[in-house]
């Protein structure tokens, strides 16, 4: 009896462990076989890459790479839209809290499905992300929405299109100190501080300042070859290539001067003094006057082409800085926004230069922005970095048609030439917006690429 009990013993033991060696394999292969995916928040406000696809038991890290604060959210309950937090059935919800810059997050994704989550204080920017999690016995082809990737590289899931660039448009990308194309997406490098830009008449030169290091320099349109580089010393701002073409007039708000540079070859020709820190200028569509925003002196000088000298000042005593500026095709009229405090309206002033009155005078959005006006639209566009909205003015009487929210920290406003679209630069969204100008509704959102895009010359509205 006692010699049996054993053999069935030893039986039993022979038959339980390899069972269990077998279950410990299957554990061990199923750890070895999790990975972890890596998804970016950046500066642009998105996650990218925006949609991965992965298998139950995966890890995703979200990494903090910008200088803002995000989340990553799965939670309805926090959603400003349902559509942008979604679990499969039985898997639980899942919040990173607040991320501060240089911080990450993980998830285990036990249960396969579609996830789809958000950033708590970005969510009406659109970034929104998508998780497809695939059970184990599903392959990496498994059906699921045509648009997920399984890419990692950091790729911009928006790209322009180009029915909505009739000619070509040039975007400053201020800290990474570069200039991107539109359409073609194409980065020119190699203009540190890059502030306000102009294109030339035919297209074919483009005028940038530098911001603070006092350098202008005059690039290739076509290849994005820098030419020349001309130290103007100060604080530069505006910048505009005239009608001619043969001149290029840089704003030296420092130093209370416009630079005249010519452009056949690049040299410094004169400098013109106009008075307390100017900002922007414009030409007179004929090339007979140019005109130069006084922000520290509350008015317009007009520099005389034939000269290149001052001409008079048009005293603006109600705008308060006179900061961007446009003209009519006639000459007559401009339009100037003004720079006023932080968290404080601006305004846009319309002036009759034959009188040099102010026709209207009108309150928009927050601190300063950009302003355009074109013959083939009915309004004024004007934008607000110290807000999120591009104002839409009647362009006649100025009043506010339409405020369109359109992301953090607008300025450059410039409309196409054919008077379809008005591109907008979001400065701390680092995106250049698109916007229908008949219907007043934005078409296309696309992350720059780079930081800061600050101004924006379009070739044929200059």
């Amino acid at each position: 009896m006692g010699s049996n009990r054993l053999l069935r013993i030893m039986a039993a033991v022979m038959l339980v462990v390899p069972a269990a060696c077998a279950h410990s394999s299957t554990q061990h292969s199923a750890q070895e076989s999790a990975v972890t995916r890596i998804v970016h928040l950046t500066d642009a406000d998105r996650y990218v890459p925006a949609t991965l696809t992965i298998h139950v038991g995966d890890v995703v890290r979200w990494v903090n790479d910008s200088h803002e604060v995000h989340t990553v959210t799965d939670l309805p309950s926090k959603a400003a839209y349902r559509e942008d937090a979604s679990l499969p059935p039985g898997a639980e919800p899942f919040n990173s809290g607040y991320l501060k810059p240089g911080t990450s997050y993980e998830h285990r994704f036990t249960v396969p499905g579609r996830y789809t989550y958000f950033c708590i204080p970005h969510e009406s920017l659109g970034m929104v992300g998508s998780v497809m999690v695939l059970s184990a016995d599903q392959g990496s082809t498994a059906s699921g929405p045509s648009h997920l990737s399984t890419t990692t590289a950091p790729a911009r899931s928006l790209r322009a299109n180009p029915a909505l660039f009739p000619s070509p448009v040039y975007v400053t990308l201020q800290r990474t100190g570069a200039i991107e194309a539109f359409p073609s997406e194409r980065v020119f490098t190699g203009f540190p501080q890059a502030h306000y830009i102009s294109s030339s008449p035919h297209g074919r030169l483009l005028l940038i300042s530098g911001f603070q290091n006092g350098d202008a320099y005059v690039a290739d349109a076509r290849s994005g070859r820098k030419i020349a580089t001309v130290h103007i010393g100060g604080l530069l701002q505006g910048v505009k290539i005239d009608p001619s073409g043969r001149y290029g007039f840089v704003v030296d708000a420092s130093a209370g001067t416009v630079a005249v540079l010519a452009l056949h070859p690049v040299h410094l020709l004169r400098r013109i003094p106009v008075g307390k820190v100017p900002h922007n200028v414009i030409f007179a569509p004929d090339d007979s006057r140019a005109y130069v925003t006084i922000q520290g002196g509350r008015a317009l000088t007009v520099i005389d082409m034939r000269s290149l000298a001052l001409r008079r000042t048009i005293p603006l005593p109600q705008v308060n800085g006179p900061h961007n500026l446009d003209i009519d095709p006639s000459g007559t009229t401009v339009w100037i926004r003004s720079h006023a405090h932080p968290q404080t309206d601006g305004e846009v002033a319309m002036v009759d230069l034959r009188s040099g009155n102010i026709v209207h005078l009108q309150h928009v959005g927050l601190y300063h922005g950009g302003i355009d006006v074109r013959p083939l639209t009915p309004y004024v566009f004007t934008a607000d970095i110290g807000g999120d909205t591009l104002d839409v003015l009647d362009r006649t009487t100025l009043a506010i048609v339409k405020r369109l929210v359109v992301g953090t920290g607008p300025h450059g406003v410039r409309v196409s030439p054919n008077g379809a679209w008005v591109y907008v630069t979001d400065t701390r969204a680092n995106r250049l917006v698109v916007v229908d100008a008949k219907t007043l509704r934005i078409v296309q959102s696309i992350p720059v690429a780079g930081e800061n895009p600050f101004w924006l010359a379009v070739v044929g509205n200059e």
